[in-house]
């Protein structure tokens, strides 16, 4: 990029493009309060499957009476050994009612509710010696099955610019909920109230001109997303001459055009989001998402699941035709602006804010100059 002097930032206006957000990681813990206080635990987002198609999950509820048996339930004699294989099979019945009920859609889930688990058939004995035990009734926090045998789904997803998060019975929840670490409060129709959002990655910064690489904004932005996911970082070198490619006869759609190690030329000197991310996915330990199109409702989201945004707007924040092309990454989000990590910072400090609405618009229009790219590209980190 040929840098310019610092403009003053004009009156912006947003925009709306449609993008589909990715499924999310089942990873973390997921807590919620029933009305009595007592926690429930559910599974972080489910991930998608190679069809983008996303891993449902189940919930099931287990007490102590079905998985503890009790001290009367050890057959002594004929009878209670006929009584406890009653047991068994009326557990098995039991079990097989829980599983078509979970199969069909409970709406425990969604609600933070469990029912209590029911006490086994009480055993018998003919010894008088040995008194019969009974387990007693418990209500135990609910419990989900691994995403890999899951049918039910739990993930964010955006739908007219607004986010929303899917429970275990597949509604949307609503109410207050800790997901991944960030408290959240959902509106009764299912909408994420922005204003509970605070999201702050912790972060590396890197200075690409530090780096002998005064073009190579886009391979330091990764080299700052990396460091959110604790990865080894590589060297500039490494990413752009093993894994993007480079030359002033590759094409800013296959490659990076130009020369990142170069010097300034009046022609933008870049690579764009799809061939960034397809080059660069599965490698470093990390998976790459092509997100061009996105709206700040799909940042969020991705954020919300710990995965910084490489974002493609003006180093000095103005769309004016001259050649200000700057790739730079999104590491938060609070009160209604993105937090932005800048690796070469100009008119502003390395770590600054910008409104979700200003984002938008410069994101939707920087263009390169001496030929043209698509509109609202950017790239996650996953």
């Amino acid at each position: 990029m040929k840098l310019q002097a610092p403009l003053v930032l004009a009156g912006l206006v947003g925009g709306a493009l449609a993008w589909t957000n990715a499924g999310a990681s089942a990873d973390d813990t997921v807590k919620i309060s029933n009305q009595d206080g007592s926690p429930q635990v559910l599974p972080a987002p489910a991930k998608t499957d190679a069809q983008g198609r996303v891993i449902d999950l189940t919930s099931t509820s287990t007490s102590a009476s079905q998985t503890t048996p009790s001290a009367s339930a050890t057959p002594s004699t004929a009878t209670s050994t006929s009584t406890a294989s009653s047991q068994t099979a009326s557990t098995a019945q039991s079990n097989s009612v829980a599983a078509s009920t979970s199969a069909s859609g409970s709406s425990a889930a969604s609600t933070g509710s469990t029912a209590p688990s029911a006490n086994p058939t009480p055993t018998t004995s003919t010894s008088a010696a040995t008194p019969t035990a009974t387990a007693p009734t418990t209500t135990s926090p609910q419990t989900l099955v691994s995403p890999a045998t899951a049918r039910a789904p739990f993930h964010f997803y955006t739908q007219d610019g607004q986010i929303y998060y899917t429970g275990g019975d597949g509604q949307n929840v609503t109410g207050s909920w800790v997901i991944n670490g960030h408290a959240l409060n959902f509106a009764s129709n299912g909408q994420l109230d922005l204003s509970s959002v605070k999201i702050d990655l912790p972060h590396q910064n890197f200075n690409q001109n530090q780096e002998g690489a005064p073009e190579g904004c886009e391979g330091t932005s990764f080299q700052m997303a990396l460091s959110v996911k604790g990865k080894d970082i590589p060297t500039l070198w490494d990413i752009y001459a093993r894994h993007i490619g480079y030359g002033w006869d590759v094409p800013a759609d296959q490659g990076f055009h130009g020369n990142p190690f170069g010097g300034s030329a009046y022609q933008t000197q870049t690579v764009f989001a799809a061939p960034l991310a397809q080059s660069l996915n599965g490698v470093y330990g990390v998976k790459t998402q092509d997100m061009t199109g996105a709206k700040p409702a799909d940042v969020i989201v991705q954020l919300l699941q710990g995965n910084p945004v490489i974002t493609y707007i003006p180093w000095d924040l103005e769309i004016n035709g001259t050649n200000n092309y700057h790739v730079q990454l999104i590491t938060g989000y609070e009160n209604g602006e993105f937090l932005i990590a800048d690796p070469i910072p100009i008119t502003h400090p390395a770590n600054y804010r910008l409104s979700t609405d200003d984002w938008y618009y410069l994101n939707q229009n920087i263009q390169p100059v001496g030929y043209s790219s698509p509109v609202g590209m950017n790239v996650a980190v996953q």
